[in-house]
């Protein structure tokens, strides 16, 4: 005994804590323990899942299991036993400090696994032991320290139960560390899981793609046996798998229970876990229980674990993660970082199914606008041959009969087909401008083309043109871009004093070319300057309602500019005038 003492004779070690830097701080707790304290046997224990496992033990000799047998002191390290039986010893147990008596002549406890050595003219009873809870802040059980079998058998004295509850308090202080090590460690590790796994969700445009992006990387780094993603989007939900991939058919109960208890869980702030024997804030109705039971038979597996996705007040789905039979429950880490990743990853399913909202209702307003053009062009080449054949009949009776040329009525009508030609025209100008199979692009020089357009619109001897002498050349639609010319010139004449001078400037800048067209007339009002680029839009100024005009020209002028990947924009005080300014790239596409 008094060689062993001191440390001639150094008890062997052995561990199944898989941190390597912790795991020789366990083994040197326990072999202090039997050193300095004077004990056999001293084996280190922590709470997991509710079992209190040994995972160090330290000792200068071997073991007696519950059958009488010799083992081995690594034999020691699959011992294990409930929280709630360690707990009901400890709250029996006679009280030194930290140390906690299993006396075994009190008959309030029996050591099943004892110390191989001889204690019969002993005092101390082969079958008592002495243990130390190590509690966390909160009192929590999470681990107990047992020494077995004095070295000089005999039941330590108060000096004794002094040094002991010293020596005890420095091994719960590492026990405590490598705990609090573990419990960083692996919520770093959740953590780096759930970042790794978002951010391969936040470049995804669809639900769809965020799901498949997050899955996998969750299922490798929480130890899954699968996920299954549901989108609460419509009367039947859509559910993803692993791979992100619809699964086509499941069980109508499993989607129902799962959209309950998502929406519990969301409501209280939670997340849902089932075994195939207890429920955790998991709500069930008649029923639940078999089918679940049956469910976790059919995928071997031991826990089923549901988070609701989220963003703001409204719940998008649950996340529903279910795990292998032979992987432990549910860590508090596991449990929150699942619980953050349902937050997160709603609000990038928020956001992305947002877009794709909004993608389909642009494609929507594509396919109205492209369906729009279709009619108004059929209804415009519709409206053409008849009016034209009104016109030309018209024509041919006024100048055979003089007194039809002088009739009121044929005048009107006359006056009336006229309007109705120039406003077909322009629906058919909107119709190309709007039809991109219909605009061919060409180099072209924008002065030249200016010039020619301006030399065509009726009062052109009040234009004034400014541009460079060497034209400007880019690639462009040249019908498209005369309409766009032509309308904007005709609108300053238009809106002008019968003497007004309407200035055109061409000027090449660094990136793009700009077109201004600037009068002196009537101005807009600031409240129509963001309209009068719509279809039909007359302004509620009576001077310029008293000008005639289809509202269309403005309109044309802006899909032409558009379809050119440019921008038009007005400047304009009302009674001093507007400019309108076009700027166009050298290159349309």
């Amino acid at each position: 005994m008094s060689g062993f003492l001191a440390g001639q004779q150094r008890p062997a070690s052995v561990t199944t804590w898989a941190d390597p830097v912790i795991a020789p701080s366990l083994c040197m707790a326990a072999e202090s323990l039997c050193v300095f304290g004077g004990f056999l046997v001293v084996s280190i224990a922590v709470v997991r899942d509710d079992m209190v496992h040994n995972v160090a033990v330290s000792g200068a000799g071997g073991l007696i299991d519950p059958t009488g047998a010799p083992a081995p002191l690594p034999a020691f390290l699959d011992v294990s036993f409930p929280v709630r039986l360690a707990e009901r010893l400890l709250a029996s147990a006679e009280r030194w400090g930290a140390l906690h008596f299993l006396d075994q002549a009190r008959g309030i406890y029996r050591n099943e696994w004892t110390v191989d050595h001889d204690y019969r003219d002993a005092e101390w009873d082969v079958h008592s032991a002495l243990a130390v809870p190590v509690r966390d802040s909160s009192g929590s059980l999470r681990g107990l320290i047992r020494l077995d079998g004095p070295v000089d058998g005999r039941v330590p004295d108060e000096d004794a139960q002094t040094r002991l509850n010293e020596y005890a308090a420095q091994a719960a202080r590492v026990l405590l560390t490598a705990l609090e090590r573990e419990d960083y460690a692996d919520k770093l590790r959740l953590a780096e899981t759930a970042r790794q796994a978002l951010a391969r969700a936040s470049g995804t445009d669809s639900p769809r793609e965020t799901l498949g992006a997050v899955a996998d990387g969750l299922v490798g780094g929480l130890g899954l046996l699968g996920l299954r993603a549901t989108l609460f989007d419509g009367d039947v939900p859509k559910v993803f798998a692993s791979s992100g991939t619809v699964v086509d058919s499941e069980h109508p109960r499993l989607q129902a229970i799962r959209v309950r208890v998502a929406r519990y869980a969301w409501e209280h702030h939670t997340v849902a876990i089932t075994t195939a024997t207890e429920q955790i804030d998991f709500p069930l109705v008649a029923g639940d229980d078999e089918f679940l039971r049956a469910l976790f038979a059919e995928l071997d597996a031991s826990s089923i674990l549901v988070t609701p996705l989220g963003s703001g007040t409204e719940v998008l789905g649950a996340l529903t993660l279910y795990r292998r039979a032979d992987m432990p429950d549910w860590s508090p880490a596991e449990r929150a970082i699942a619980q953050e990743i349902g937050r997160d990853l709603g609000r990038v399913l928020g956001i992305s199914r947002a877009l794709e909202l909004e993608r389909e209702a642009a494609e929507r307003l594509r396919e109205l606008d492209a369906y729009k053009s279709q009619l108004i062009a059929t209804v415009a080449h519709e409206l053409k041959n008849p009016i034209a054949a009104i016109r030309v009949n018209l024509e041919d009776e006024m100048l055979r009969s003089p007194e039809a040329a002088a009739n009121p009525a044929l005048v009107a009508i006359d006056r009336g087909a006229a309007r109705a030609t120039a406003l077909i025209d322009e629906l058919l100008q909107l119709a190309a401008a709007s039809d991109p199979s219909n605009f061919p692009l060409d180099e072209i020089d924008l002065v030249e083309l200016v010039r020619e357009a301006v030399a065509q619109v009726p009062s052109s001897e009040r234009v004034r043109l400014e541009a460079p002498s060497d034209g400007l050349v880019l690639t462009g639609n040249r019908p498209g871009l005369q309409t766009v010319v032509t309308n904007l010139v005709t609108n300053a004449l238009k809106y002008s004093d019968e003497d007004g001078v309407v200035s055109v400037a061409v000027h090449a800048r660094a990136d793009d070319v700009e077109l201004t067209v600037t009068d002196h007339g009537l101005g807009i009002a600031p409240e129509e300057q963001e309209l009068i680029f719509q279809e039909f839009f007359r302004s509620s100024n009576p001077q310029a309602r008293r000008r005639p005009g289809t509202g269309l020209g403005l309109a044309i002028a802006d899909r032409v500019v558009q379809r050119h990947h440019g921008r038009i924009s007005v400047e304009s005080e009302l009674g001093e005038g507007s400019t309108f300014h076009v700027a166009l790239p050298r290159t349309a596409g």
